[in-house]
C-alpha cells in the first residue's frame, strides 16, 4: 500500500477515531495471533495484530528533498548495508566471519524464543530496551553477511511487539493523569494504538506516559522500519512480506506515536521537539528515529523528509559541538580527553540541550545507559550517517577502554566495569557517575561494546571482550547471548582475522 504524505495525518483526533472504529468492524475477517493475552487484559483488534492498514492512501508527487540545511545530504552509503543477498551462500564468508556467524547464529537459536516470550507481556520497558539490543544484534549478523534470515528471526520478535497494539491502558488505572507543565493531562483512549509500560510502580504503570520509554521503544521500531523497507521485494526466507512490515510500521509511528506525542506537548509540524529526549540514551534513540523516518519519507519522494533529516543533523551537530558545563548546569556533547591508548571522548548523562537538569544529569554517562547509546551509534555509522564516522568511533573506543575497562583481568572482581564512560574519577571537568554501581561482567556481554574493538587501536577492548565472552558463555561453542559475537561479526567483516579469538 502507499502511505500519505506527513501532513495529512495531523487531521483532528476524531478522524483517527473513527477510522480505528471501521478497523475493528473489519477485524472479524483478518487472523488472528496464536499468543492469547490473558483475559484481564484488553484485546488487541486483529488489524493491529496482523497488518491492518492505518494508513491513507494518498501521497505526495512532489520530488525528494535532497537539500538540508544548506548542507546536502544524500542518499547514505553504508559501510555494512542493511540489504540482504538474495543469493546468499555461507561459503563466501570468511573464515573470522564464519566463526561468529555460526556463534550468533547457535545464540540467536538458543535465545530467541525467550526474547519473543519476553515482548509478549506487554511492557514498553523491555521494548524499548531488550528488545533494541537483540534486534541490533540480529541486523548486523544481516549486514555482516547478507543473510536474511537474520531478519525474519527479527520478525518473530517483531510480530509479537505488533501484537501488544492497543488504544487503552491496563490495570484499572485512572483513565487520566497529570504529566506536569510540558505535556498537561493525558487521557486513555485517545485514538492512537500504544504500548504499555509495565516496569515499576510509578504513575507511568501500565501507562503509555513515560517519555523516556516511548523514545526508546520508538527509535528501535525506527530502525525495524528501516531493515523492512530497504528489504522489500527481497525473497523472504520464510516468505514474509517485507514491504508490507515496513509500511506498518512507518504508518504506526507518524499516525500514532508522533502525533499523540505532539498533542500532549502542543508542538505542531513541522517542528520536532515534541518529546523530551533527556538522557544520553533516549537522545540518541530518538535521533535513529528522525534519520530512518526521513530517509524513509525521502525515499517516498515526500517532502517532509526535510523536517526529520534536518532535526537529525541538529542533534548530531549538539553532541560535537555543545560543550558541558557543569557550573552553568549545562550537560553536553562529547568533550574531548587523551588517555594513554588514544585521543577519546566522555559525555554527560544528560543530553546536550536537556533543560530542567538535575545534578544525575551533569555525572558521566552511566555504562548501562551507554549500551544503547553505543548500539545507536553503531547504526548510525554503519549507515553512513554524516558526522559519525571512523574518527569519532575511535575515540568512543579508547574511552570506554581506559576508563571502562580499569580492571585487568575481569575475573578477579564481581563487578569489573566502571561505573561510568568518565570512570571512577571523572575526566575532562566531567564528574563520574554515582547514579548506578560498577558494571558486572554478565551485564558486559549484553553490551554493544566489542564492536569497538573495531577502532580501539591498543587491543585491550578486544582482548577483554573475548576474555569476557570466554568466562560468561563457558563452552563458547554453545552460546547463549547474541550481543559480543555480533560485535565481532562488525570486527571481523571490517578488520578480517584481528577479530579471532
Amino acid at each position: 500500500m502507499k502511505l500519505a504524505s506527513v501532513p495529512a495525518r495531523r487531521g483532528n483526533r476524531w478522524k483517527a477515531a473513527a477510522f480505528l472504529c471501521l478497523v475493528v468492524v473489519m477485524a472479524g475477517c483478518l487472523p488472528q495471533l496464536d499468543n492469547a493475552r490473558p483475559a484481564d487484559e484488553p484485546q488487541v483488534s486483529a488489524s493491529a495484530q496482523r497488518g491492518g492498514q492505518l494508513g491513507r492512501t494518498a501521497t505526495s508527487t512532489r520530488p525528494a528533498m535532497a537539500r538540508y540545511d544548506d548542507r546536502v545530504l544524500p542518499k547514505p552509503n553504508p559501510v555494512l548495508s542493511l540489504v540482504g543477498a538474495a543469493d546468499f551462500d555461507v561459503s563466501g564468508l570468511t573464515s573470522a566471519q564464519r566463526h561468529w556467524y555460526e556463534r550468533l547464529w547457535k545464540a540467536a537459536d538458543a535465545s530467541l524464543g525467550d526474547m519473543v516470550d519476553r515482548v509478549a507481556n506487554d511492557d514498553s520497558y523491555d521494548i524499548g530496551r531488550w528488545a533494541f539490543q537483540f534486534n541490533h544484534a540480529l541486523l548486523v549478523g544481516l549486514r555482516a553477511t547478507g543473510d536474511l534470515a537474520f531478519l525474519d528471526a527479527v520478525d518473530e520478535v517483531a510480530e509479537t511487539i505488533r501484537g501488544q497494539l492497543d488504544d487503552a491502558w491496563c490495570g484499572g488505572v485512572d483513565r487520566s493523569v497529570s504529566l506536569g507543565a510540558r505535556y498537561g493531562i493525558v487521557d486513555e483512549g485517545d485514538g492512537y494504538l500504544n504500548f504499555r509500560y509495565r516496569s515499576g510502580s510509578s504513575i507511568h504503570h501500565c501507562r503509555d506516559t513515560s517519555d523516556l520509554d516511548e523514545a526508546l521503544t520508538h527509535g528501535h521500531l525506527a530502525l525495524l522500519m528501516h531493515a523492512y523497507h530497504v528489504n522489500r521485494g527481497n525473497p523472504s526466507p520464510r516468505k514474509i512480506d517485507y514491504g508490507e512490515r515496513a509500511d506498518f510500521w512507518l504508518d504506526y509511528l507518524i499516525n500514532h506515536f508522533e502525533p499523540k506525542w505532539r498533542g500532549r506537548s502542543g508542538v505542531q509540524w513541522p517542528d520536532m521537539d515534541f518529546i523530551d529526549l533527556k538522557f544520553c540514551h533516549t537522545y540518541h534513540q530518538m535521533l535513529l528515529y528522525y534519520a530512518f523516518v526521513g530517509w524513509r519519507l525521502q525515499d517516498d519522494g515526500s517532502p517532509d523528509a526535510g523536517p526529520y533529516l534536518r532535526q537529525a543533523l541538529r542533534l548530531t551537530d549538539a553532541m560535537f559541538e555543545v560543550d558541558y558545563d557543569r557550573r552553568e548546569r549545562q550537560p553536553g556533547g562529547f568533550t574531548d580527553v587523551e588517555t594513554p591508548l588514544g585521543d577519546a571522548v566522555v559525555y554527560s548523562f544528560g543530553a546536550p540541550g536537556a533543560t530542567g537538569v538535575s545534578d544525575t544529569h551533569l555525572e558521566a554517562c552511566p555504562v548501562t545507559y551507554a549500551r544503547y547509546m553505543m548500539t545507536s551509534i553503531l547504526n548510525l555509522y554503519l549507515e553512513g550517517f554524516p558526522r559519525w564516522d571512523d574518527a569519532i568511533m575511535g575515540r568512543l573506543g579508547h574511552g570506554i577502554a581506559h576508563f571502562v575497562m580499569d580492571t585487568d583481568p575481569v575475573t578477579d572482581r564481581p563487578d569489573p566495569f566502571a561505573a561510568g564512560v568518565a570512570g571512577d574519577d571523572g575526566a575532562a571537568g566531567i564528574v563520574p557517575t554515582e547514579y548506578r554501581d560498577r558494571m558486572s561482567l554478565s551485564r558486559y556481554t549484553i553490551t554493544p561494546f566489542a564492536a569497538l574493538s573495531r577502532w580501539e587501536t591498543s587491543g585491550t577492548m578486544l582482548r577483554i571482550s573475548l576474555d569476557a565472552y570466554a568466562a560468561w558463555e563457558g563452552d563458547v561453542d554453545l552460546p547463549q547471548r547474541v550481543y559480543i559475537p555480533a560485535s565481532m561479526l562488525v570486527v571481523t567483516t571490517l578488520d578480517g582475522d584481528r577479530g579471532l579469538p
